[in-house]
């Protein structure tokens, strides 16, 4: 599988300029992985063509070229890749369809619930360096991630429970339960 990508046109200068200092042969290695049932990281890397993995699927945008695992040709396809810079510094910025944390829901109570969480509920979590995702919605029952500072922090639970499932109840009547999936003793950075 040949993934899409669309790189714009101020990444597109990021990556020349960064290439402009190497060797004809060089390019942009891409892996993407999956650290959570969520979330994805993505690694970008200057090498020369000897320095691509077996297996590694090329894709031309303009004149920088892209070797990107084969493993990650998947999670990367549909991807748009941004450059911008802000008051916390500068960066590429990914807009990926395969993360589910930007999932477009089809059903209109589990999009009512995603952007209740958006909304309301994950900007007073994030002071926390948390974030909650919805990742399946089916008869009545949210299946959620927490992640960030709420996967391991002994106080998930009653933030789930007290805090976020008594404001999605109020406002969102027809979900009638809410499942966490997280794996709490996983967490390397719990807020406590």
């Amino acid at each position: 599988m040949t993934p899409s990508l669309t790189i714009t046109e101020v990444a597109n200068k990021q990556f020349v300029a960064a290439l402009a200092e190497e060797d004809d042969d060089f390019g942009i290695r891409l892996v993407v992985n999956r650290p959570s049932p969520v979330t994805l990281h993505y690694e970008l890397e200057l090498i020369s063509e000897k320095g691509k993995s077996e297996g590694d699927i090329e894709v031309l945008s303009g004149s920088v070229k892209f070797w990107i695992a084969e493993d990650s040709c998947e999670l990367i396809d549909g991807t748009e890749i941004d450059f911008q810079t802000g008051t916390n510094g500068a960066g590429f910025k990914f807009t990926n369809p395969n993360d589910i944390r930007h999932k477009k829901w089809a059903d209109p109570i589990a999009a009512k619930f995603q952007d209740l969480l958006d909304r309301e509920i994950n900007p007073g979590i994030a002071a926390h360096q948390g974030f909650i995702t919805l990742v399946e919605y089916k008869d009545g029952v949210a299946v959620v991630y927490m992640g960030g500072g709420c996967q391991g922090c002994g106080q998930a639970a009653a933030t789930l429970r007290e805090g976020v499932e008594a404001k999605v109840k109020a406002e969102i009547p027809e979900i009638i339960e809410i499942v966490d999936m997280t794996d709490h003793d996983q967490g390397s950075n719990p807020y406590y």
